[in-house]
């Protein structure tokens, strides 16, 4: 039986603190920005010593201007003044670059982000999950303060075992699809019409949908490939 890569990436946060640890505890968090977040997480396990960031890659036949998420937004924390937590947790993806509206230039809406962290294999350092053995992981997770916009806080997340081709470079969709399920880019509009007040409407193809209705297996070939997933 084949041995399965496992990710502690995948998943799609607008702000999180990702850390190993060997025992974990449940706790509370209020924290008002980044390095105090940082500073309430426990000391883990050197990050870069078992997981890659890397970069993103299309699945194939995917064109680029179809799909949004080809960005990883990951980085793994490093600081000089605070040598217990440098290196040792994951920011997975923080509340995206702000956009203002064209009729609006003082109203902004964030874009989120999404990110991953796949473990390394391919060397003396490969960290696995054997499947065919009970294994154990805890971590310490900080989705947001649940303040804010909806780009300041966690959607949800993904534990995905896989062997895509693609390695580290695999990714699925953001938003609902956590980034493991794939990317329906089919989409309507509606159109309202305001009869004795009461609103009527219908839907018709938005013309920047193409194809308007995709299939299960072009959707399919958007996700993670050869991989089983717990999403929440």
């Amino acid at each position: 039986m084949k041995k399965y890569r496992s990710y502690r990436g995948i998943f799609y946060f607008s702000i999180i603190m990702f850390s190993l640890i060997d025992l974990a505890k449940p706790q509370v968090v209020l924290a008002e920005n980044y390095n105090e977040i940082v500073g309430e997480a426990p000391v883990g396990l050197d990050i870069s010593s078992y997981f890659d960031v890397g970069n993103f890659k299309l699945a194939q036949n995917e064109k680029a201007t179809d799909y949004p998420f080809q960005t990883n937004s990951s980085s793994i924390f490093t600081s000089k003044t605070d040598q217990q937590h440098s290196g040792r947790v994951l920011n997975l993806a923080k509340s995206g670059e702000s956009v203002y509206s064209a009729a609006d230039s003082t109203n902004s809406t964030k874009l989120p982000e999404v990110g991953a962290a796949w473990s390394k294999i391919d060397d003396d350092s490969a960290n696995f999950i054997d499947i065919n053995k009970k294994q154990t992981v805890s971590v310490w997770m900080y989705f947001g303060s649940g303040e804010g916009q909806i780009a300041d806080n966690g959607e949800g997340m993904s534990l995905v075992l896989q062997n895509d081709p693609r390695g580290s470079g695999a990714m699925g969709a953001g938003y609902q699809g956590m980034g493991a399920l794939g990317y329906d880019n089919a989409r309507y509009k509606e159109n309202r019409l305001l009869f004795l007040g009461s609103p009527f409407g219908s839907w018709t193809a938005d013309s920047g949908s193409s194809p308007l209705i995709n299939s299960e297996s072009e959707i399919a070939k958007t996700a993670v490939a050869n991989s089983i997933s717990l999403r929440f």
